[in-house]
Order: C-alpha cells, then structure tokens, then sequence
C-alpha cells in the first residue's frame, strides 16, 4: 500500500477516543492487518499502578508524566516503515487532561502543537464510537462519561482541523472502515496514490 521509499516518516494513524470504545482491539487489528508496527498506549499501566497504590487523583504532573512516557514510546518507533499504528498520542492525552483537570495547561499545549507540527504529526485519527458494551474494570468512569467524551472527541478534532473519521460497529467492521479513510489520506497526500 505505502512503500518506505516514497515517503521521508512513517504514515501515522492514531485510534482515539473516549474510554471503553474498543481503541485498543482496533489499534492491534489495524496494526496486524496492516503489518505495520503498534505503538502501545505507554499510560494505562502509568495510571493503573497509581489506583492500585491506592492514589486515583490526577494531578497535572500524572499529566506531565503521562505525556512524557507517551512521547517517548512514540520516539522510539521504528522511523523506516511504511506506516505506524498509535494507540493513543500527545493531542488524545491533553483532550483527557482538560476534562478530568477541568483547565488547560499551556506546556502541554504548546507540545501537542509541536508534535503535530513536526515529523512526529498524525496523519490519520480513527475516532472509536461508543457503540459497544460498556465495561466497568475499576478505571473506566461510566457509560454517561464514555458518551460524553465521545462528543469531546469529536468537537476537538474537527475543531483542531485533524483529519479524522468515526470508526463504528464490530472490530472487522472498524478495520475495514480505518482501511479505506486510510487509503483515501494517501491519495490525498502530495504525491498522490501510494
């Protein structure tokens, strides 16, 4: 579909969205499908040692501290592929931020705006709807929330003039769906079809 040469940085489509839409399962079917490298969402376990500690506060430096992993889980991917598969990134974390914090935090909006500026921008987002079973693990808030942010989601992509696409219905479906915005990005691209 893309090959290395053509291209100076891998292709970058990120799955984004609010909490227990199936972003996780349809970033490892994309990637498999693809055959393109995943980039694992670096915070979840950040978070998950925090309530297990007994500490579910977020306080703007688990913000800090969350986009840094994530940035450097992101860094470290292979740069001499075709394309790269993101579970989460930099813009995904300050959307989350903002809502549980309640304020922005001019750092972190200066660095989302330096990624997606730089080499390191997505190029594709894959918004997961919330139209599967909600499932409370002990992180997750509640279904109320989950559709609430959908929405946040939504109006913050379009609002920032990201490229981006909802994804809905069963994981083949959603792949299907990731693979054909993706093929129309890359015919878009200067350059044309790849």
């Amino acid at each position: 579909m893309l090959s290395s040469s053509a291209r100076r940085r891998p292709f970058r489509i990120c799955i984004t969205g609010a909490e227990c839409t199936g972003k996780t399962a349809l970033a490892r079917a994309l990637a498999d499908d693809l055959g393109a490298p995943l980039v694992e969402e670096a915070v979840r376990d950040y978070f998950a040692a925090k309530i297990e500690s007994g500490d579910p506060n977020v306080f703007v430096s688990d913000v800090l501290r969350a986009v840094d992993l994530q940035s450097q889980a992101e860094d470290a991917a292979p740069i001499d592929v075709p394309m790269l598969v993101l579970d989460t990134d930099v813009f995904t974390i300050n959307v989350w931020h903002e809502r549980m914090i309640g304020r922005q935090i001019a750092e972190l909006d200066e660095l989302v705006k330096f990624r997606q500026a730089s080499d390191k921008r997505v190029d594709l987002y894959l918004l997961t709807a919330p139209d599967i079973p909600f499932i409370f693990d002990g992180l997750r808030a509640s279904e109320a929330f989950r559709a609430e942010m959908h929405e946040v989601f939504r109006r913050r992509l379009a609002a920032s003039g990201r490229r981006f696409i909802e994804v809905e219905g069963t994981l083949e479906e959603r792949v299907a769906q990731g693979k054909a915005a993706l093929s129309l990005a890359l015919v878009s691209e200067p350059g044309g079809s790849r």
